[in-house]
């Protein structure tokens, strides 16, 4: 496993608990890593501060999913699906949606699922994301029930678990959609209409101090008279 060192007095965040891990506080370590490469972290006195998985393109450059001395592998991230499925059959015994898992609340930064009912929707099919979360895999069990545990799962094991042909692509919901994307989305700060307000509010002040400037340059007394 890659080992990340941070730099002196940076390790004071995460010995707290925080699960993120910022590029500015690595010493060392992230050079040559992979978006979901596996890493141990350590203190520049070589403590180890927890394990996680690594994103150099990003800000936060390692997400920690324990903050013990432990292999990151299938076993803990299914002990975290499984804790998280616990939390919510008893919690929301009844429910038939949710949000199976939510990140950092279930110990699995930047992975969120969610769990729903058969349903039936349409949208736009596009190609599938950048990859996230691979330090630990799990497949499907085919004979458990739903929601079914996984784990970065491959294409033909998510097949098998359905018992359908997959393709590699996701849908992008249509607006009515009870689940789909509100796409009326306006830019932050001014709205367009503001702005052209404030564009004829200052070229009706310059044409007025155009106006006035002419006004007394006719009115100055011609030299010699």
């Amino acid at each position: 496993m890659r080992e990340i060192v941070l730099k002196p007095g940076r390790e004071r965040p995460v010995r707290a608990g925080h699960p993120w891990v910022f590029s500015g506080a690595i010493a060392s370590g992230l050079d040559g890593a992979d978006a979901g490469d596996p890493v141990q972290v350590r203190a520049h006195d070589g403590r180890v501060l927890g394990v996680g998985y690594a994103n150099p393109k990003t800000t936060i450059a390692v997400r920690l999913v324990s903050h013990r001395d432990e292999p990151f592998d299938d076993a803990l991230v299914a002990r975290r699906l499984d804790e998280a499925l616990a939390l919510r059959r008893t919690c929301l015994p009844a429910a038939t949606a949710y949000r199976l898992l939510n990140g950092e609340g279930d110990r699995l930064p930047g992975v969120a699922l969610k769990a729903h009912d058969i349903v039936t929707v349409s949208g736009r099919v596009a190609e599938l994301p950048s990859a996230g979360l691979a330090g630990g895999r799990a497949a499907p069990a085919p004979e458990a029930g739903w929601p079914k545990i996984t784990s970065y799962p491959a294409m033909a094991e998510l097949s098998a678990a359905i018992g359908r042909p997959l393709e590699p692509r996701i849908l992008l919901l249509d607006p009515q959609q009870p689940d789909g994307y509100v796409r009326d989305w306006q830019p932050p700060g001014l709205q367009p209409i503001r702005h052209w307000s404030y564009a004829i509010q200052w070229w009706c002040f310059a044409a007025l101090a155009l106006v006035l400037w002419a006004a007394l340059s006719l009115r100055r007394p011609r030299d010699g008279a």
